[in-house]
């Protein structure tokens, strides 16, 4: 049940159709004939009551009306017909135009995405020129063995190194300063009370700092950091001491165990490799730069 006044469904549906079938070709047939005989019976009609009305006469008027309604008849439709074709011309003109600037339209869309596909292929080309241009100098410096030197240098200045340690705590930091500058990724200093031995740590390596100034590191600090290290044996295992270095003890342990040892120079101011396992380390760590 619908409340007044408001067109339900089924009168929608069936307006639509009614107009559907009055825009149709035997809709429109229909409604000019129907305008053709009504105004052929109103023309036919106006003219027999002034014929009547300025002539009064009974006979004969069945005969009159019918030549006038007659001749209305071919008057209207002849103007009907007259219309139409007008109308038929005017939308097949209206339709031309229409077409035209479609294909206007279609064409300078497609010249549009001509000119930003030429226009993304030179971007393309001009990155990809760029692109060999740096591979062609990376090379260079590769093969004039200054690349590593040159990006080193650059995190170098970018930490402000080489520099001296001021106290244990900020010797750490050094030590993590020096993994970057070697090619490493995500390097952190561990917090001193959760540190389980682990000192400094990155995307490659675990490493464990001493600061000692009158004596050198042991064996068994070297074997911490090695238990220490087991948990995740993807990553390098890396000592760092100050200028007092390692024990004889120490070093042959990292040598069978593979913890890379690196060594304070107080004069150079930067980390010396002393044994193998460093010289490993460093060679992976510069392949990331």
């Amino acid at each position: 049940m619908t409340s007044a006044g408001r067109p339900t469904p089924e009168r929608k549906d069936s307006q639509a159709k009614v107009d559907l079938w009055l825009e149709s070709g035997t809709g429109q047939l229909f409604v000019m004939g129907l305008t053709v005989v009504t105004f052929s019976f109103v023309t036919a009609g106006l003219i027999l009551f002034v014929y009547l009305w300025f002539a009064p006469s009974g006979s004969g008027v069945a005969d009159i009306f019918n030549n006038l309604w007659f001749g209305s008849f071919i008057f209207w439709a002849l103007i009907m017909y007259l219309h139409h074709n007008n109308e038929r011309k005017q939308k097949l003109v209206e339709e031309k135009v229409k077409n035209e600037a479609a294909i206007v339209e279609r064409l300078k869309q497609e010249l549009k995405a001509r000119d930003e596909a030429l226009l993304e292929k030179k971007r393309l080309e001009a990155e990809a020129i760029l692109e060999r241009k740096r591979l062609e100098a990376i090379e260079s410096e590769r093969q004039q063995g200054i690349y590593v030197q040159n990006r080193m240098n650059e995190r170098m200045r970018e930490t402000g190194l080489p520099r001296m340690a001021a106290d244990a705590t900020d010797f750490e930091v050094l030590a993590a300063q020096w993994t970057y500058v070697w090619g490493d990724r995500e390097v952190e200093v561990t917090s001193q009370t959760h540190d389980e031995g682990i000192d400094v740590q990155s995307w490659n390596c675990l490493g464990q700092v001493k600061f000692y100034s009158n004596k050198k590191v042991g064996a068994p600090e070297v074997q911490q950091l090695r238990g220490a290290t087991s948990v995740d044996n993807s990553k390098f295992a890396i000592f760092f001491a100050f200028s007092t270095g390692y024990t004889n003890e120490a070093i042959n342990f990292a040598d069978r165990t593979g913890v890379a040892l690196f060594q304070f120079n107080v004069e150079t101011l930067a980390f010396i490799s002393t044994n193998a396992q460093a010289e490993t380390v460093l060679n992976q760590l510069h392949s990331l730069l």
